[in-house]
């Protein structure tokens, strides 16, 4: 594979062959720009409308269904004679003049045999391929370099490419281990030189032939930024200090005269947070990738609090900002807000235990120009109370209309930092209760909405109930839940839930009893905030038996309420026998129980086990009685 960067704003990422030069043309595409290739029919890719197009008599260009990476689809393009002369290209609007971009691709490369001569480039600021041993070779100020050896063949790889073209260099990441994964630094001894003068993005081009998947490209400010979803739980090795990263990989600014390290202890979730100290830590949002008008932002902190003196000298508030709060040593909670025309701090709640963890969300909406906060001192994941009844205004300082950054300051501890895209907005009808959950990235996670029944219109996939569930959830992500007639699988597109099983997203109910599998293939973490004001109970659920074709006996499920101990009445379960068996992953270990009515009671592995359901706990039932019986957990 081949990615070639040509000068005068244009990126090409030319997939092995002769570099195509074509006449400059202006395209419609502009960043931040997804590509999986789902929209458009099998068969011909549809060039010439200004966003895709394509060169060569031989070319051929299509959207497959096998292999995909993502989703149902990707797009195949041949040299058919392999005579250098397909090309595919991404034109890009060159009017907004883009000079700070990410881009990201995944491929099953055509692996180019350059024994004999060096890919042959003309014209170019950057290229990179693939050769036949496996190696990956990059085209670094006017030369190519070796990067990387022995990568495997006949596989989906990543490839991602910081462009800094105002300071003519770029970098080169790769990843082999699937979509969403980490990356690996190609070129890591330093930056590469491009390979001509050039001042923007202009293009982006695919040459010769190979199967392409899972394009994103967008823009970035020289001081970095963040898009949304976002979660921090500062798993980096332990020592680590931050420190500023103008590219985005790391995604923190830190000014001040003390550090911000890394810590194995205290922590409030996973195994390591962020101590700092005289810090000012700042979390810089890239517009480039999405300007957000309703953001949920939560962390948990431990601090001893800010010495205001009693109250009579509380800390500056940057000029720009639109909210600010913090604890004082006395253990006062106060926020900062307009009131009649002027700024003024006010007290919000007045015992806040110092030393200890305790978690904080601010839910901002920029269109009503107000704010809630949410708190709580229990555990991490545990409901958050509303502080304010009524919402809180904006500081009179703030003009923007999007978020743009986020700032703690001096010293204490931070954990957990989330801040998700909101969909509800902040008024006089905003819920007094916070439901977070985790959605951890890479992998399958049980979920369930649990705490909270939506009402008749807001109930399915395509109503609140799905805006709330894809917080957590990107383009390609998939939603899993074992129906009545077997898996249903529902896929995140932009921002639509897809049915991908017959049944679509307007039709699919979710109940607080059901449990779910959410599928996130982006590697990092993300939180789902959820607001509600009372929990209603939905009806006590269905429990299929064996005589149901596709469930036989097995039926995915959510506990809804606090946690019961299983002497208490046995969960619910009033028409379980011997041999039914519930299925429970927690903290990465599986426990198996098993009803023996001899003695009433629920055992492992033959002794008797008072197991603990903790609430918004998913597990398997399987049950052995044939017909349809139902669990009385209300």
């Amino acid at each position: 594979m081949r990615a070639i960067i040509t000068n005068h704003s244009r990126m090409w990422c030319v997939v092995v062959g002769l570099v195509f030069l074509s006449p400059v043309t202006f395209g419609d595409v502009t960043l931040p720009f997804t590509e999986s290739f789902e929209a458009y029919s099998v068969g011909d890719l549809p060039t010439g409308s200004g966003t895709w197009n394509k060169s060569g008599t031989d070319a051929e260009v299509l959207v497959v269904t096998n292999p995909v990476l993502i989703g149902e689809k990707a797009c195949s393009f041949t040299d058919v004679y392999n005579d250098g002369m397909t090309n595919v290209v991404l034109d890009i609007d060159e009017s907004a003049s883009y000079t700070s971009v990410w881009f990201e691709v995944y491929a099953k490369p055509y692996r180019y045999d350059d024994g004999t001569n060096d890919p042959p480039v003309e014209n170019v600021t950057g290229a990179f391929y693939v050769n036949t041993n496996g190696n990956l070779i990059a085209y670094d100020n006017e030369s190519w370099e070796t990067l990387v050896t022995g990568l495997p063949d006949d596989i989906w790889i990543g490839f991602k490419a910081y462009l800094n073209y105002n300071a003519g260099e770029w970098d080169l990441y790769y990843t082999t281990n699937g979509y969403g994964s980490s990356w690996t630094k190609a070129n890591s001894s330093g930056v590469m030189g491009m390979c001509s003068a050039s001042n923007e993005l202009y293009q982006i081009g695919f040459h010769n032939s190979a199967r392409i998947d899972a394009i994103s490209i967008y823009a970035v400010s020289t001081g970095g930024g963040i898009g949304l979803p976002f979660f921090d739980g500062f798993e980096v090795a332990q020592g680590h200090t931050l420190s500023n990263s103008p590219n985005g990989i790391n995604c923190w600014s830190v000014t001040g005269t003390g550090t911000a390290v890394v810590v194995g202890t205290p922590i409030r979730e996973g195994s390591q947070a962020c101590q700092t100290e005289q810090t000012d830590l700042t979390l810089n949002l890239d517009e480039a990738q999405g300007q957000y008008s309703n953001v949920w932002c939560g962390i948990y902190i431990q601090t001893d609090g800010y010495n205001d003196f009693g109250g009579t000298e509380p800390p500056d508030v940057d000029a720009d900002a639109v909210i600010a709060y913090y604890i004082s040593t006395a253990g006062v909670l106060r926020v900062y807000v307009e009131s009649d025309g002027t700024n003024a701090w006010t007290n919000i709640l007045t015992e806040v235990p110092l030393n200890t963890w305790i978690g904080l969300t601010a839910h901002l909406d920029y269109n009503t120009q107000q704010w809630d906060l949410y708190y709580s001192a229990g555990s991490y994941g545990d409901t958050m109370q509303k502080l304010n009844a009524s919402p809180l205004p904006f500081c009179t300082n703030g003009t923007d209309s999007v978020m743009n950054g986020f700032v703690m300051q001096n010293q204490g501890k931070i954990d957990a930092v989330a801040l998700s895209v909101g969909l509800s907005a902040v008024d006089a009808d905003s819920g007094s209760n916070l439901m977070t959950q985790t959605c951890q990235g890479g992998g399958t996670n049980a979920f369930s909405i649990s705490d909270y029944s939506y009402a008749q219109g807001e109930n399915t996939l395509a109503d609140k109930l799905g805006q709330d569930l894809a917080q957590a959830l990107e383009h390609g992500d998939e939603i899993w839940i074992h129906y009545t007639n077997g898996w249903k699988i529902f896929r995140l597109e932009l921002d639509t839930w897809v049915g991908k099983s017959g049944i679509a997203a307007s039709n699919m109910t979710i109940t607080s009893t059901m449990g779910m599998y959410l599928k996130r293939l982006n590697a990092t973490n993300a939180v789902s905030f959820v607001m509600y004001d009372t929990t209603t109970n939905s009806p006590n659920p269905t429990l299929y038996g064996t005589n149901n074709a596709f469930k036989v006996g097995w039926n995915l499920l959510t506990w809804p309420k606090v946690a019961e101990h299983a002497d208490v009445n046995g969960w619910g379960f009033d028409q379980k026998k011997s041999g039914d068996m519930i299925y429970i992953y927690r903290n990465n270990q599986l426990t198996v129980l098993n009803w023996n009515e001899y003695v009433n009671k629920w055992r492992e592995n033959g002794a008797a086990n008072n197991y603990e359901m903790q609430k918004d706990q998913v597990f398997w039932y399987y049950s052995t009685t044939n017909a349809n019986t139902t669990w009385s957990v209300y």
